[in-house]
């Protein structure tokens, strides 16, 4: 597997880690705040040299623009909580930016 893309994993801040044979992105809430919606992007150490953009939006998305075979290729992971109370807050932010 070349690219994954997790949910929950309560990770804080932004940045990025080596783990393995991946290379982890992660998106998270400020490190003062409680943990509980962040995702994240892992992808194989052979697509390092392939990446071409990444973008931390918030702690429910992130994107990620690689090159390969001459093709750009972008992946956007969200996580959608369904929680009522920022289901809809969530929905209208993912409507306004697009």
């Amino acid at each position: 597997m070349d690219i994954c893309v997790l949910t929950e994993m309560k990770m804080k801040g932004r940045g990025n880690e080596e783990i393995g044979d991946y290379i982890h992105f992660y998106s998270g809430v400020r490190k003062d705040l409680r943990a509980k919606r962040e995702v994240s992007i892992a992808i194989h150490k052979n697509l390092k040299k392939s990446i071409r953009r990444r973008e931390e939006i918030d702690e429910q998305i992130i994107m990620l623009e690689i090159k390969k075979s001459c093709r750009n290729i972008i992946i956007v992971a969200v996580y959608a909580d369904a929680d009522a109370e920022t289901k809809d807050s969530f929905y209208v932010q993912c409507f306004i930016q697009s």
